[in-house]
C-alpha cells in the first residue's frame, strides 16, 4: 500500500499478456511519464514505477461578513485550525497490461484531508472513466485532471453555499447565467473593436494565405449545453513562429473564430534536430496543457491545433475540457495525423454531440 490505511484506492483486474505486448506497454508508459514530467514539472515524481502527483489545495475560500478569509471546513481540524497538509497526493501504478488492456492502480491521500466526495468507489470510477473514454490509450493525465477538478468542485461548493449539499450546487451551476453571458459578450465586442484586420493585396500576403489554406483542416463542431467547440489543424508546421501566425490567420480570415470566447492552442514542431512544443490556454486554464498532452500521446509531429469555444451561457464545469480534447482528438484521427494503438481507439467520447 502506498499510503497504508491513509488513502482511498482503486484497483483493477490484471489479465495475462505476452512478451511483445508487455514491451510495447512499457515503451508507451515511458513516453507517457516523459510527457507527464514536462506538464507537471516538480509536482510529478516517478519513483520505482510509482507515479506521484502533488495536487495543491486552495488554502482559502471567499471572505466572510467581516472580510476575513475562511477555509473550507473539510480541511480544518476539530478545533477549527488549519490542518498541516496543504496538498493531496495522487499515485498511479501502471501495470504490465496498461494501456493495451487495462487501466492502472490508483490511490489518493492522505485520507484525513479528503472531502466527503472522495471515497474508494469515486476514485475507482474516475480511473475507469479516464480509461474507457479512449480504451487502449494512455490516460493518467485525464485521471489526474479529473481528481484536480473534483477537488476544485468540492472547494467551490463550500464557497457558493456552505449549507447546501453538492447536488444543489451542481443544479445551480446548470442555471442560465445572464450576467456571465453579458460579460462574455462585452469582452468579445471589445476584442473585435480593437482588432485591426489588414486588407493588403500584396503578393507576399496572398502567398502566405494560400500556403495556410492548403494545409488547414477544420473539424466538425461539437455542441454541449449551448456551448460550441470546433478544432482547426495546421499540417506541416515549419517553425515556432508559424504557430502564432496560424492563429492570427484564423482570426483574421474567419470572423466567427475571431469572436470565439476562447481559442486554445498547442503545437509540436521539429526545427533542425530539436523538438519544440508549447501551448496557450487563452484564458481557459488547463485547456492548452491538455491539448499539448494529446499531441504527445497521439505521436503528432509538425502540427498546430487550435480549438475554438463559443460560450453558450451555461457553465459546463469539467465537461468543457472533455469537449475541447474530444474536438481535437477527432480531427487528429480523421486527418491521419494522430496515431492509435492497434488495441485502442479514439473517438468523441460521451457527453457531447456533433452539430448537424
Amino acid at each position: 500500500a502506498l499510503f497504508g490505511v491513509h488513502a482511498v484506492r482503486a484497483a483493477v483486474t490484471v489479465p495475462m499478456v505476452d512478451l511483445d505486448e508487455r514491451l510495447e506497454n512499457l515503451a508507451r508508459q515511458s513516453e507517457e511519464a516523459e510527457a507527464l514530467s514536462s506538464i507537471y514539472g516538480d509536482d510529478f515524481r516517478n519513483e520505482g514505477g510509482v507515479w506521484s502527483f502533488r495536487l495543491p489545495l486552495r488554502t482559502t475560500s471567499s471572505p466572510d461578513a467581516d472580510g476575513d478569509l475562511v477555509m473550507p471546513p473539510w480541511i480544518l481540524s476539530h478545533d477549527g485550525t488549519p490542518r498541516p497538509c496543504e496538498c493531496l497526493t495522487a499515485r498511479c501504478v501502471p501495470l504490465e497490461t496498461y494501456p493495451s488492456r487495462t487501466g492502472f492502480v490508483a490511490e489518493v491521500g492522505p485520507v484525513d484531508v479528503l472531502p466527503a466526495s472522495f471515497h474508494a468507489d469515486a476514485v475507482a470510477e474516475l480511473a475507469q472513466e479516464a480509461y474507457f473514454e479512449s480504451p487502449g490509450e494512455v490516460c493518467v493525465f485525464a485521471f489526474v485532471e479529473k481528481i484536480r477538478q473534483m477537488i476544485d468542485a468540492a472547494q467551490d461548493a463550500t464557497v457558493v453555499a456552505e449549507n447546501d449539499d453538492l447536488e444543489q450546487v451542481d443544479e445551480a451551476a446548470e442555471v442560465f447565467d445572464p450576467d456571465a453571458l453579458a460579460a462574455e459578450l462585452a469582452a468579445i465586442k471589445s476584442a473585435t473593436e480593437e482588432c485591426d484586420v489588414s486588407t493588403s493585396d500584396s503578393t507576399s500576403t496572398l502567398e502566405a494565405v494560400q500556403s495556410f489554406a492548403n494545409r488547414i483542416h477544420h473539424g466538425e463542431p461539437i455542441v454541449e449545453r449551448k456551448s460550441t467547440f470546433q478544432a482547426h489543424l495546421l499540417l506541416n508546421l515549419q517553425s515556432l513562429e508559424e504557430a502564432g501566425e496560424f492563429l492570427s490567420y484564423l482570426k483574421t480570415y474567419d470572423s466567427k473564430i475571431n469572436r470565439a470566447s476562447h481559442n486554445m492552442l498547442a503545437y509540436r514542431v521539429c526545427v533542425g534536430e530539436i523538438n519544440h512544443s508549447d501551448h496557450d490556454d487563452d484564458g481557459e486554464h488547463g485547456a492548452g496543457k491538455g491539448l499539448s498532452h494529446l499531441l504527445k500521446v497521439t505521436r503528432c509531429e509538425n502540427v498546430c491545433v487550435v480549438v475554438s469555444r463559443w460560450f453558450g451561457g451555461i457553465h459546463l464545469g469539467s465537461d468543457r475540457f472533455k469537449c475541447i480534447n474530444n474536438a481535437a482528438r477527432v480531427l487528429l484521427i480523421a486527418t491521419g495525423v494522430g496515431k492509435c494503438s492497434e488495441n485502442g481507439r479514439s473517438g468523441k467520447g460521451s457527453g457531447a454531440k456533433a452539430k448537424k
